[in-house]
Formats: structure tokens, sequence, C-alpha cells
């Protein structure tokens, strides 16, 4: 599981129809791949914990505080997510089942956890024990 859009679209697949069901009616498809599924959500949830690690580990640098770290992890949330999801062709009821505002508010406390953690710890050691 390499980093950046190329490793992200490489691993990621569309939940599509199996081969042979190009010929069977709309009510007899089969339109879920849970192992596809797995893997897509797997990838997306990679991609955004690291993103965000690596958010709060700028917003510590950064020396923001309150309002300033709170505006930098929406940013960093918007910008994470509408890569993912141009990396979808923003078909992401596709790739992972969700709607694309759906897709855009998953894991929000998860990932500001992580925010979180980073944040105040690269804060502290750049400029409080500095």
């Amino acid at each position: 599981a390499g980093g950046g859009a190329h490793a992200t679209r490489a691993t990621m697949a569309a939940m599509g129809q199996p081969p042979g069901a190009e010929g069977l009616s709309n009510q007899e498809r089969i339109v879920f791949s849970t192992e596809k599924y797995m893997a897509n959500t797997k990838a997306v949830d990679f991609v955004r914990s690291t993103m965000f690690i690596v958010a709060g580990v700028i917003a510590g640098i950064l020396g923001c505080t309150s309002s300033q770290g709170a505006f930098l992890y929406l940013g960093f949330q918007l910008f994470t997510n509408l890569g993912l999801a141009a990396s979808m062709g923003f078909a992401t009821k596709d790739y992972v089942n969700k709607t694309l505002v759906g897709f855009c508010l998953s894991d929000l406390t998860k990932n500001g956890l992580a925010f979180v953690l980073w944040w105040t710890v690269s804060y502290g050691l750049v400029h409080i024990y500095t």
C-alpha cells in the first residue's frame, strides 16, 4: 500500500458487475462486491489517516491554536476527500457505496482525534520545549 494518488487509484476498483452479468436484468444483477468494498475502504482509510497525521503535524509546527487549527482541519478534510472523490471520478457510490456527501462526512471524529493528537504533540515539541 504505497502513497499518493497513483497507489490509491491502482488499489481501488469499482464495485461493478461480475463477468457474465451483462445479459441479466436490473433486478437479477449483483450490485455489490464485498471484497472490492473492503479493499476500497481500506485504501481510503489509509489515505485519510496519513493525511490527517500530516495535517496535525503541520498545524503544530505552524503554531496554530484554537480556531486556526479547526479551520486547518476542515481545509484538509475538504482537500483530502475531494482528492479521493476525484480519483474515483466523483462516483463514490461505485467504489465505497456512499454518496459524495456521505463520503466527505464519514470518519470525521476518527480523523479528528488523530489530527488533534499529532497537532498537540508537534506543537509541544516545537513551541513549548524549545
